[in-house]
């Protein structure tokens, strides 16, 4: 006699939604450890995607929020 049991995983995480978290980050001024919270990322993930976010402003499709992303010359960690 033998038992089976199914379980649902999930493998992978969805992804950042990268217009989500610029307007997050640049427009609305989230903080970080807010927009990780909300987003239910670390940390660092975050800060990750914000520096990909800020070397190349053109991954964010909206106009609007792509203008708000400014150019600094200093890492985004912290900023």
């Amino acid at each position: 006699m033998s038992v089976s049991k199914t379980y649902t995983t999930i493998w992978k995480k969805e992804a950042i939604d990268l217009a989500e978290l610029a307007q997050k980050r640049w427009v609305e001024k989230w903080t970080i450890e807010k927009i990780a919270a909300h987003m239910g990322w670390g940390r660092t993930a975050v800060v990750r995607y914000l520096g990909r976010l800020k070397a190349n402003p053109d991954l964010i499709l909206d106009g609007r929020v792509r203008s708000h992303v400014k150019s600094r010359k200093y890492r985004v960690m912290g900023s």
